[in-house]
């Protein structure tokens, strides 16, 4: 569906849509009159699209997914949020850590870095969880190409989601600012710091961490054993 269609539709008029369809006017007629398709009237007729009955959820199930690829690959909100479908190699890479089989998914980002080297970045999807909501997102998407994975649930860009992640943090019971030293860029400090942790080799932490200086990644794990003793 063009996205020019799309921009003219909100939640109000898409309602009003329903109303006018239901009072018997045409679909062509309410189509031709707000500008969009009648195939995309129709969607909306139907509850398919533009359904407040659905947007909790699929809302929902969007922070989940931001929130997973934040803790497991460590991504920058900003880079997060121009990740589209065809950035994302489906084709997994099979790796053998400890003599078992895993499976890896590697997605290019678009990385502040990029400017300075030229070179694009990767991050990767390891966890079973994180793969399976990405699977699922592309089914959900369509397997548009040029959707991206964490931008509306549609699949359009989004600048920010600073009310989302807000009311989760809220709903957590958390207290969150720059003045209590818990914002959104907090997770990919837990993510740093885990893998300091984890691995044990500062140099294998640098690079999932994709830091650019060693010392950088050295500072997360000197908090970590802060925060231990």
């Amino acid at each position: 569906m063009p996205l020019s269609s799309w921009t003219k539709l909100d939640y109000d008029k898409a309602e009003e849509i329903r109303v006018r369809a239901a009072a018997g006017e045409s679909q062509l007629g309410i189509a031709d009159t707000l500008g969009i398709s009648p195939s995309l009237c129709c969607e909306v007729i139907a509850g398919l699209v533009w359904n407040p009955a659905t947007r909790v959820r699929r809302r929902g199930a969007l922070m989940r997914l931001r929130l997973m690829m934040a803790f497991d690959s460590g991504v920058r909100r900003e880079e997060m949020l121009k990740i589209q479908l065809k950035h994302i190699d489906f084709n997994p890479v099979s790796v053998t850590i400890d003599g078992r089989v895993r499976e890896l998914l590697v997605i290019e980002v678009q990385s502040k870095g990029e400017k300075f080297t030229g070179e694009k970045e990767r991050v990767y999807a390891g966890t079973e969880r994180l793969i399976g909501a990405l699977r699922a997102r592309r089914d959900e998407l369509q397997n548009n190409p040029d959707a991206y994975v964490f931008g509306t649930s549609s699949g359009f860009r989004q600048q920010n989601f600073h009310n989302a992640w807000h009311r989760l943090f809220k709903l957590a019971g958390l207290e969150f600012g720059r003045d209590k030293g818990l914002v959104w860029h907090t997770l990919r400090h837990e993510f740093c710091s885990r893998r300091a942790e984890n691995t044990g080799d500062p140099v294998v932490a640098q690079e999932l961490a994709r830091h650019k200086d060693l010392r950088t990644t050295q500072g997360y794990l000197h908090a970590r054993r802060a925060r231990i003793l």
